[in-house]
Protein backbone atom coordinates (compact mmCIF):
# COMPACT_ATOMS: atom_id res chain seq x y z
CA UNK A 1 0.00 0.00 0.00
CA UNK A 2 2.81 2.51 0.51
CA UNK A 3 4.99 1.62 -2.41
CA UNK A 4 1.52 2.34 -4.50
CA UNK A 5 1.12 5.89 -2.42
CA UNK A 6 4.93 6.70 -3.18
CA UNK A 7 4.69 6.01 -7.15
CA UNK A 8 2.08 8.27 -7.05
CA UNK A 9 3.77 11.21 -5.46
CA UNK A 10 2.20 11.06 -1.58
CA UNK A 11 4.82 10.30 0.76
CA UNK A 12 2.27 10.69 3.88
CA UNK A 13 2.88 8.85 6.89
CA UNK A 14 2.96 5.47 5.28
CA UNK A 15 5.86 7.04 2.74
CA UNK A 16 7.62 8.92 5.55
CA UNK A 17 7.65 5.72 7.77
CA UNK A 18 8.95 3.14 4.84
CA UNK A 19 11.67 6.16 4.08
CA UNK A 20 12.81 6.27 7.27
CA UNK A 21 13.02 2.23 7.93
CA UNK A 22 14.60 2.55 5.15
CA UNK A 23 17.43 4.80 5.80
CA UNK A 24 18.14 3.49 9.15
CA UNK A 25 18.01 -0.45 7.75
CA UNK A 26 20.79 0.36 5.21
CA UNK A 27 22.66 2.62 7.79
CA UNK A 28 23.10 0.53 10.38
CA UNK A 29 22.20 -2.68 9.25
CA UNK A 30 25.20 -2.24 6.72
CA UNK A 31 27.80 -1.54 9.06
CA UNK A 32 30.71 -4.07 8.98
CA UNK A 33 31.82 -4.37 12.34
CA UNK A 34 35.68 -3.11 12.74
CA UNK A 35 38.40 -5.97 12.60
CA UNK A 36 39.93 -7.41 15.57
CA UNK A 37 42.44 -5.10 17.61
CA UNK A 38 44.59 -7.51 17.44
CA UNK A 39 45.07 -7.34 13.92
CA UNK A 40 45.67 -3.82 13.67
CA UNK A 41 49.48 -2.19 14.56
CA UNK A 42 49.67 1.29 13.05
CA UNK A 43 48.09 4.17 15.33
CA UNK A 44 46.21 5.47 12.39
CA UNK A 45 44.10 2.35 12.00
CA UNK A 46 43.74 2.27 15.60
CA UNK A 47 42.01 6.15 15.25
CA UNK A 48 40.46 4.47 12.08
CA UNK A 49 38.32 1.54 13.70
CA UNK A 50 37.92 3.79 16.60
CA UNK A 51 39.94 1.56 19.27
CA UNK A 52 42.57 4.95 19.92
CA UNK A 53 40.15 6.98 21.39
CA UNK A 54 36.64 5.41 21.78
CA UNK A 55 34.92 9.11 22.54
CA UNK A 56 35.47 9.60 18.72
CA UNK A 57 32.88 8.52 15.95
CA UNK A 58 35.23 6.48 14.20
CA UNK A 59 36.02 6.84 10.80
CA UNK A 60 35.20 3.75 9.07
CA UNK A 61 31.50 4.26 10.21
CA UNK A 62 31.31 6.62 7.68
CA UNK A 63 33.95 5.62 4.87
CA UNK A 64 32.96 1.92 5.50
CA UNK A 65 35.76 -1.07 6.71
CA UNK A 66 37.51 -0.70 3.42
CA UNK A 67 37.66 2.50 3.06
CA UNK A 68 35.70 2.72 -0.43
CA UNK A 69 33.44 5.16 1.05
CA UNK A 70 29.08 4.65 1.31
CA UNK A 71 26.49 5.93 -0.67
CA UNK A 72 25.53 7.68 1.98
CA UNK A 73 28.35 8.78 3.80
CA UNK A 74 32.06 9.81 3.54
CA UNK A 75 33.83 9.45 -0.07
CA UNK A 76 36.18 6.75 -0.78
CA UNK A 77 39.95 7.04 0.80
CA UNK A 78 41.32 4.81 -1.26
CA UNK A 79 44.07 6.09 -3.40
CA UNK A 80 45.12 8.73 -1.29
CA UNK A 81 48.73 10.60 -1.83
CA UNK A 82 51.20 12.72 0.27
CA UNK A 83 50.67 15.71 -2.31
CA UNK A 84 46.96 15.57 -0.40
CA UNK A 85 48.21 15.91 3.07
CA UNK A 86 47.23 19.32 2.93
CA UNK A 87 43.85 18.76 2.40
CA UNK A 88 43.50 15.58 4.72
CA UNK A 89 45.01 17.63 7.19
CA UNK A 90 42.41 20.69 7.44
CA UNK A 91 39.36 18.20 6.26
CA UNK A 92 40.30 15.97 9.89
CA UNK A 93 40.97 19.12 11.69
CA UNK A 94 38.05 21.28 10.42
CA UNK A 95 35.81 19.07 9.28
CA UNK A 96 33.86 19.65 5.71
CA UNK A 97 30.26 18.80 4.39
CA UNK A 98 29.25 16.48 6.54
CA UNK A 99 32.16 15.03 8.22
CA UNK A 100 32.64 16.65 11.93
CA UNK A 101 35.79 18.62 13.06
CA UNK A 102 37.93 16.41 14.67
CA UNK A 103 40.73 19.15 15.66
CA UNK A 104 39.30 19.60 19.56
CA UNK A 105 38.90 15.58 19.98
CA UNK A 106 41.62 14.22 18.34
CA UNK A 107 45.46 15.74 19.67
CA UNK A 108 47.74 17.23 16.55
CA UNK A 109 49.56 13.43 16.99
CA UNK A 110 46.54 11.19 16.33
CA UNK A 111 45.59 13.47 13.53
CA UNK A 112 48.97 13.31 11.67
CA UNK A 113 48.79 9.45 12.77
CA UNK A 114 45.92 8.92 10.91
CA UNK A 115 46.77 11.35 7.84
CA UNK A 116 50.01 8.97 7.70
CA UNK A 117 48.11 5.67 7.55
CA UNK A 118 45.52 6.75 4.96
CA UNK A 119 48.50 8.05 2.62
CA UNK A 120 50.31 5.17 3.48
CA UNK A 121 47.39 2.89 1.81
CA UNK A 122 47.61 5.03 -1.60
CA UNK A 123 49.22 3.29 -4.20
Amino acid sequence: MAIRFLSKGRTGLAGGALGAAFFLTSWIGCAHPPPPREGLSHPGQLIYFGYANPQVRPCYRCHAVDMRGRWFGGPSLIGLKESDRGGILQKIRQGAGFMPAYGDTLSPQEIERLADWLIGLGP
